[in-house]
């Protein structure tokens, strides 16, 4: 979509300087139109509505699942793009996995005395996720996905405890 003149068609052609200018604009956003119609054709695909319904109905609780099995999801992507030698999905995949943890750590409730542990161990994970992304670390990435499935894993059976009782 071409930015409108503002100016009649004579104008343009009385100051060439503002024509050449508002050409250059109409040529960047018809690139930028291209670029970002392949990256939405190639990158990643819209959340499904059955997802969307989930993640609205879910209890904070869920949502704390939720968001580890994205990053598990995410780092073990990253995992394969590195074996498959695609360093720029690598990154994308580490730094969703990485934005994960920013949130987890963004959500936590300083009321509660666990949340300091929390926090310190997000941290730890988002600096491996760092680090493991500058490298191109595999092993990183393996040792973050493990200490995330326990933390999903431990959560889960919290979860379960308060429901039980």
């Amino acid at each position: 979509m071409a930015m409108n003149n503002p100016y009649p068609e004579n104008k343009q052609m009385q100051n060439p300087k503002i024509y050449k200018m508002q050409k250059q604009v109409n040529l960047n956003q018809e690139s930028y139109q291209e670029k970002t119609k392949s990256t939405a054709q190639n990158g990643p695909k819209q959340a499904n509505p059955y997802l969307q319904s989930q993640v609205m109905t879910a209890s904070p609780q869920e949502l704390v699942v939720m968001l580890y099995d994205g990053a598990i999801r995410f780092i073990n992507q990253a995992v394969a793009a590195i074996e498959k030698k695609d360093m720029e999905k690598a990154h994308h995949f580490n730094m969703r996995a990485q934005n994960i943890f920013l949130e987890l750590m963004n959500g936590l409730d300083q009321e509660y005395e666990i949340s300091d542990e929390l926090f310190k161990m997000y941290e730890f994970i988002h600096y491996h996720l760092i680090a493991a992304n500058s490298e191109k670390s595999i092993e990183k990435l393996k040792e973050t996905v493990n200490l995330t499935r326990e933390m999903r894993d431990t959560w889960k059976q919290a979860m379960e405890s308060v429901k039980s009782s």
